[in-house]
C-alpha cells in the first residue's frame, strides 16, 4: 500500500510564502547596496595602505597639485640632454 500525501495551496501558505521572499529581497538588497560597498572599499583601503608602506617612493599624495595642473619631473636631466644632444637630426627635403 502507497501512501500519497497531497499537499493543498491555502491562501495563508501562499501569502507567507510571498512574505519570506519579499524578506529576503529586502536584506538581499540592503546588504548588496549598503554593507557590500563599504567592506569592498575598507578591503581596498587596506591593500593600498600595506602597498603603499612597502613601496613609499609611489606615493603620489606629497607630489599633486591643483587639479588640471600639469607637472612632468625628471629624475635625470642631464643624461635627457645627452641623449637628445646625440639623437640624429634628420634634414627633410621638399618633393615638387
Amino acid at each position: 500500500m502507497s501512501h500519497t500525501v497531497v499537499f493543498e495551496a491555502s491562501l495563508t501558505g501562499i501569502a507567507r510564502l510571498i512574505f519570506i521572499l519579499i524578506v529576503i529581497y529586502a536584506v538581499y538588497s540592503l546588504i548588496v547596496r549598503y554593507i557590500l560597498p563599504a567592506l569592498v572599499k575598507k578591503t581596498v583601503r587596506n591593500f593600498q595602505e600595506k602597498f603603499f608602506e612597502e613601496n613609499p617612493n609611489l606615493r603620489k599624495d606629497a607630489d599633486r597639485g591643483k587639479e588640471g595642473e600639469i607637472s612632468i619631473r625628471r629624475t635625470d636631466d642631464v643624461k635627457a640632454r645627452q641623449m637628445y644632444n646625440n639623437a640624429e637630426e634628420t634634414d627633410y627635403e621638399e618633393i615638387k
